[in-house]
């Protein structure tokens, strides 16, 4: 839940009946495509094709579901969210050679 600041800005409401960090972190910095990935307390997975210059991408699944991708380079950088139909759509569109024109 959230609810304007004194400037009008959205800040979320705590319910200080809900005391673990978990739930207070996802209320303290509410989850929106391109939030910053570090306040995401998350377990990030990356590929075991990465290789040591890090270059891959990392994925994180999100309390309610949804999946966040971040740039391994930039672990601080934005995030950006997804619904689990869109990562199926495109890992199984990966996994067919959909997208293989773009290493080419």
């Amino acid at each position: 839940m959230v609810q304007p600041d004194e400037h009008g800005a959205l800040e979320p409401l705590v319910d200080p009946a809900h005391t673990s960090p978990k739930f207070q972190e996802v209320e303290m910095h509410p989850i929106y495509n391109g939030v910053p990935a570090d306040r995401l307390k998350v377990a990030w997975t990356k590929s075991s094709w990465s290789n040591p210059d890090g270059n891959c991408v990392e994925v994180a699944t999100l309390p309610g579901g949804d999946i966040a991708v971040r740039n391994s380079r930039d672990p601080e950088g934005p995030a950006l969210v997804y619904t689990p139909a869109e990562i199926r759509a495109f890992v199984r569109g990966a996994k067919t050679g959909d997208f293989d024109a773009l290493l080419d």
